[in-house]
């Protein structure tokens, strides 16, 4: 019998009428480009009516994340076979990223390029002023220029840009410090033959009202190639940046394993040696509390040469055995007519450097005969003893025809010194006139660049002995006192 049961017909559904879900990462990706777009318009305008450049790295954020958002929910749209919606949204919100991000981009590029432009400007200035100074010449107008550009803008209104003497009363110190920094030494030494070669922006950042950077450079000199950072900070008023080298001792990055040419490592066994002899001399001097007896050995071990170092050594060890048997003239060492006449004229030379000043002092020799007739209670040192934050560390060099003379840092405790934490800063001059050695140096300076560089002290120089002589001791005797431990409060005075 057929089956007679009613039966219930359905129509397939309508795919134009049924509801489909936007997908949420389409609706994500859109919220985030819109909400990236009104953030930027909000910090553009704040930077146009503040006249600050706008430089924030964390806004790529929200391109980069709006685009992976768009990216992934077209994807998810294509493969969901019509049941999500909103591939407008994802298409609409991966442009935006895509034109507000370049737009962004390209700002950020242009102002860094800007900010590179101005800094090696400021950098080229600065150099050419450097390769101009005249060591010897106390109110040296290239050096006042040059340490002009490392004052904040705010106080070089005070100065000219050749004001020597007005820089040195006012930055005292801090005069000294560039004066002698590393980077004025090597320039110093190689007078005509040095090239700063400004490479590239090495950091940057904002922040209101300033811009803060380091620029990487070359210095190229006959000595070698040495890689450099100079911090820069630009102070911004009204859209006008004006800039400022920051002061720093550390311009060459000098570190171990930095290529220098022949030249260069002569030059520095010169340096380490003369550090090493005037050391010597001291502690020669210094080595017996009696000062007619070390002081007189120290000069003829030193300056005349009369007296092998072996034999001075010996004969000041071998003092309380004579004294013993003869009893202070045991002490006594026969002075030559050359120590004699340089403790009257010549032995000390009372200069305005290293600081540019000079007070006309009557008492000036008989302050340096108290300084070297008390060398065993430390009233000579090297430099950093008593001035330990100080940074008048570095030696110069200046190469004559006939000679080399080092110029190496000291202390002078006067008797107008605190025991404890004053002295004078003085310069010990040390004079290589060895034919065999001036020649040598002269051939590896005509090679200059073209020579080997190494990264280490050729091993010939490391056996070598250089015969220095202490020539003289030069100091304005001005009494500096050292500055307070950090967190102590204060400035160190003068």
């Amino acid at each position: 019998m057929a089956d007679t049961t009613p039966r219930l017909y359905s129509s397939p559904a309508d795919p134009r009428t049924e509801y489909a879900p936007v997908s949420w990462m389409a609706a994500t990706a859109l919220f985030v480009a819109v909400s990236f777009t009104l953030i930027l318009l909000v910090l553009v305008r704040y930077a146009f009516l503040s006249n600050e450049p706008l430089i924030a790295s964390w806004l790529f954020v929200f391109p980069i994340l709006g685009l992976v958002m768009a990216f992934a929910g077209r994807r998810h749209i294509r493969n969901s076979e019509g049941t999500r919606t909103g591939l407008t949204l994802a298409t609409t919100a991966w442009w935006i990223c895509v034109v507000t991000g370049l737009a962004y981009g390209a700002y950020v590029l242009a102002t860094e390029y800007t900010v590179q432009a101005d800094t090696e400007k400021q950098f080229g200035a600065w150099a050419e002023n450097l390769k101009k100074i005249e060591p010897q010449t106390p109110n040296d107008p290239a050096l006042a220029s040059a340490f002009y550009q490392t004052l904040p803008p705010s106080q070089r209104v005070a100065f000219s840009a050749t004001n020597t003497t007005a820089m040195q009363d006012r930055f005292g110190q801090d005069f000294v410090t560039f004066r002698q920094n590393k980077l004025s030494m090597i320039i110093q030494r190689n007078p005509g033959q040095c090239e700063l070669v400004p490479q590239r922006l090495k950091q940057w950042q904002q922040s209101p009202g300033k811009i803060e950077c380091a620029l990487a450079a070359i210095l190229r000199c006959p000595e070698g190639e040495f890689a450099m950072v100079i911090p820069m900070e630009a102070t911004i008023d009204k859209g006008k940046r004006d800039w400022q080298i920051k002061g720093f001792d550390g311009y060459v990055q000098d570190a171990p394993g930095t290529k220098r040419t022949p030249y260069g490592w002569n030059v520095e066994w010169l340096d380490y040696t003369g550090k090493a002899a005037a050391d010597n001399f001291l502690k020669v001097a210094g080595s017996f509390p009696d000062a007619i007896l070390a002081q007189p050995v120290a000069f003829e071990i030193y300056h005349t040469g009369s007296i092998a170092p072996l034999d001075g050594s010996r004969i000041i060890a071998t003092a309380s055995d004579r004294a013993m048997l003869t009893g202070v003239l045991g002490l006594i060492w026969p002075t030559s007519p050359a120590y004699a006449q340089a403790l009257v004229g010549g032995f000390f030379v009372q200069t305005p450097l290293p600081d540019g000043k000079m007070t006309p002092d009557a008492n000036a020799k008989e302050d340096f005969a108290f300084c070297w007739s008390n060398i065993a209670y430390d009233k000579i040192t090297m430099a950093g003893r008593t001035l330990s934050a100080s940074t008048d560390k570095n030696c110069s060099m200046r190469f004559y025809p006939d000679r080399v003379e080092l110029a190496v840092p000291i202390e002078l405790k006067t008797i107008k010194s605190d025991p404890k934490n004053s002295a004078a800063l003085g310069r010990m001059i040390l004079t290589l006139d060895d034919k065999t050695i001036l020649a040598e140096l002269a051939t590896t300076r005509d090679e200059g660049l073209k020579g080997a560089r190494t990264g280490d002290i050729p091993a010939e120089l490391q056996k070598k002995t250089c015969p220095w002589k202490v020539t003289r001791i030069e100091s304005n005797l001005k009494v500096i006192r050292a500055a307070p431990p950090a967190g102590a409060g204060g400035q160190g005075g003068q």
